[in-house]
């Protein structure tokens, strides 16, 4: 091919890419990319079979230009989900401070119910976690493998039921703030009978450390979600009943945006609750306790950092 023809065949998209560099705004990030691909291209070609021509030297030029502007878009890109992850979503959990001490507290009090109801009244925990469950239980801490749940599943099949259900939960959660804020606190109190009854059962068959090593490894995070997730929940339902100086439509966008944010916020925690939950909870027995005091300090302190502290801070920080 000859020059002149090379040349009338490419400078349309050369002319292409110049017309994307020059905007300032509005750029198709897609279509510059697909430009770039090109240039270098049409670049490898021009020296091959041109080589030391200014067209040769143009596409170099140009080549340099789009790796430049392709690499500050991806870099920008990279900039916002920051800048959304660590500033967006934490501002908008910052309306939720007095939500989560109340989610917190019901669900200390209801764990403290269901030790006490468990302690008087061992079939307490059978009305909670159910005959079958209680059982599979029992029978699993007489033949010295009180966790045996976490081990009876393929790890993949595992995570993906948990992943799966507990996303929902937490999302289901977080929206039922709509119907009355008794739904919310009602399920957050059932949970903390859950958890109560479900130590105390394994205290009374002589397993309380392996109870708690074996929950607490997932559950630090998982549990923290919950509270996280009541809290959203409750905000909700205190919007639509108590709106304040607000409209009702206005009080229930606003903490309807709060509640989208904090759905969002929680879906990372969740996740990576339900990966330790299928994938190392079943080590917990033969870890070394050190291992497993750090996993469950770790996540429990990178969860409340991203839920309060974080949010504290930059609160504090757009008033300064």
């Amino acid at each position: 091919m000859r020059l002149s023809e090379f040349v009338r065949r490419r400078s349309e998209r050369w002319q292409a890419f110049e017309e994307q560099i020059a905007l300032k705004q509005g750029r198709d990030a897609e279509r510059l990319a697909m430009l770039y691909m090109d240039i270098v291209d049409d670049l490898a070609f021009a020296r091959a079979q041109y080589p030391n021509t200014i067209v040769v030297r143009y596409l170099n030029q140009l080549a340099a230009k789009a790796h430049q502007e392709v690499y500050r878009m991806r870099k920008d890109r990279i900039a916002a989900l920051r800048r959304f992850w660590l500033q967006t979503v934490p501002m908008h959990m910052s309306a939720l401070r007095s939500d989560i001490l109340v989610a917190a507290l019901l669900l200390a009090v209801s764990t403290v119910v269901g030790v006490v109801g468990t302690l008087l009244d061992e079939d307490f925990v059978r009305g909670i976690l159910g005959h079958g469950y209680v059982d599979m239980t029992i029978r699993n801490i007489k033949e010295g493998n009180p966790m045996g749940v976490y081990q009876d599943m393929q790890p993949v099949g595992m995570f993906a039921y948990i992943f799966f259900n507990n996303l929902f939960v937490m999302l289901r959660l977080t929206v039922l703030g709509l119907l009355t804020i008794v739904v919310p606190a009602v399920i957050i109190l059932y949970h903390g009978f859950m958890l109560g009854s479900f130590h105390t059962l394994f205290y009374l068959h002589g397993a309380l450390g392996a109870s708690l090593l074996g929950v607490y490894l997932h559950g630090a995070m998982e549990i923290s979600t919950l509270v996280i997730a009541g809290a959203a929940g409750i905000h909700l339902a205190k919007a639509m009943m108590m709106p304040g100086t607000y409209t009702r439509m206005q009080a229930f966008v606003n903490a309807g945006r709060t509640v989208v944010m904090t759905a969002l916020g929680i879906v990372p925690f969740v996740l990576v609750a339900a990966i330790i939950e299928s994938f190392v909870t079943r080590y917990a027995p033969v870890m070394p306790l050190v291992l497993n005091l750090v996993i469950i300090v770790a996540t429990l302190a990178v969860t409340w950092w991203y839920a309060v502290a974080l949010p504290a801070q930059l609160t504090r920080s757009r008033h300064v």
